[in-house]
């Protein structure tokens, strides 16, 4: 005897269509402000997953000059592994990209776990992901966010940012480190960076 899924219901089926007649209505709405979908995110291989240029290091990311920052697995997902191999290093990698025009606010958010951390003689030497509004000559411009993890995390965890692009901005700085610290692991997936509508401020 066949059996129907709950998708082939004409009320699910109705229901579904209605959530996708609002999406595109957002979807719509972004596009009039000159803005990409809400839900795209700006950074591409902001999960690590794609490896198309060398097979050993995902796309579009640099190595740090200091400490070790390794691309690790687990079942199946990828991962950035920032980790403190003396105390007082500066393990940071840098990526940045371009700020669409019209482009009023932003969200930054990622996946984070936090382990052993011990942080340096400052209360801000962390883990952290330091976030720039730069010009058109990469020239830091007021504004900006820390997403700074200051303790160990239970596990992965979700955290995110939000703030004003400052006026004349056409760059963001995305620097993802282990600022200083004494020791630590610092575990980064998923980055992800969508404009938003500065009344979520």
């Amino acid at each position: 005897m066949k059996t129907h899924s709950p998708a082939s219901h004409p009320r699910h089926s109705f229901t579904s269509l209605v959530r996708g007649l609002a999406a595109l209505g957002l979807v719509a709405s972004a596009l009039a402000l000159g803005l990409p979908s809400a839900s795209a995110s700006l950074l591409p291989n902001g999960d690590f997953e794609a490896a198309t240029r060398d097979p050993a290091w995902p796309d579009h990311w640099g190595k740090a000059k200091e400490g070790s920052v390794t691309w690790e697995e687990e079942q199946g997902n990828r991962f950035l592994r920032l980790r403190a191999t003396d105390a007082n290093q500066m393990i940071l990698l840098y990526r940045e990209i371009t700020i669409p025009a019209n482009t009023k606010a932003l969200e930054v958010s990622a996946r984070v776990r936090v382990s052993g951390l011990v942080k340096g003689p400052q209360s801000w030497f962390d883990s952290r992901i330091m976030i720039e509004v730069r010009d058109g000559d990469r020239k830091k411009l007021p504004g900006g966010k820390n997403l700074a993890i200051g303790r160990d995390t239970d596990g992965w965890e979700t955290r995110s940012v939000k703030f004003a692009v400052t006026e004349g901005g056409s760059i963001l700085a995305i620097m993802p480190a282990l600022f200083r610290v004494n020791a630590g692991t610092f575990d980064l997936d998923d980055i992800v960076v969508r404009p938003i509508d500065p009344s979520e401020l």
